[in-house]
């Protein structure tokens, strides 16, 4: 039988890990909590094809960068972690081609890279979370900065199934857009910022 005391430094610990830490990737006790895109969001295999992340495996090697010549860097998925949602938000950047619409739905505390102008160095990319971001950023599509059109909230009318591909450099290109891997900010590969 456990004291009060170790009971409340249990209780204590729990709520620290549920509400004060940084919730992607975080397991506890078979619970998953993450920042996620969109079922229907696509990202390039090695081969070229393009793959929803709800059908990515471990193993597999995708985009997560491409040079501004077009180059890609690919990386390989160690995890692909699922959590249930009942909003999220979506983001429409400006067309490169009149019939060219390009959009990304994804929660709010997933960070993604961005600068506040087209002029900026790659070395100069910050990583906001995407309930930050406003129609005056600019995200990395392709390896070209693009301005954002629109950002508007989804509300869901049941739990929605999100996904959150993590690569081993942390760094995911989903949708043609350039994102961190999680809400939690690591450091990422100097090869990601030099190209």
């Amino acid at each position: 039988m456990i004291s009060k005391n170790q009971a409340f430094l249990r209780l204590t610990c729990i709520f620290f890990m549920l509400f004060c830490l940084p919730t992607n990737s975080m397991r506890l006790c078979g619970l998953v909590l993450g920042d996620c895109f969109d079922s229907d969001s696509l990202v390039e295999l090695e081969n070229g094809e393009k793959v929803s992340v709800k059908n990515l495996v471990k193993g597999q090697n995708i985009v997560c960068l491409r040079s501004r010549d077009g180059d890609a860097i690919y990386s390989s998925v160690t995890d692909v972690i699922t959590t249930t949602r009942y909003s999220a938000w979506q983001i429409i950047i400006e067309p490169l081609t009149e019939d060219e619409e390009i959009s990304l739905i994804v929660t709010q505390d997933h960070y993604i890279f961005s600068a506040d102008n087209a002029d900026v160095s790659p070395q100069a990319l910050k990583r906001k979370t995407v309930g930050n971001l406003t129609i005056n950023d600019f995200l990395l599509f392709k390896g070209k900065l693009v301005k954002i059109k629109r950002i508007s909230q989804i509300d869901y009318k049941s739990s929605k199934t999100m996904y959150s591909p993590i690569t081993s450099d942390e760094v995911i290109e989903v949708n043609g857009i350039y994102c961190h891997c999680r809400s939690k900010l690591t450091e990422i590969n100097n090869r990601f910022l030099l190209f």
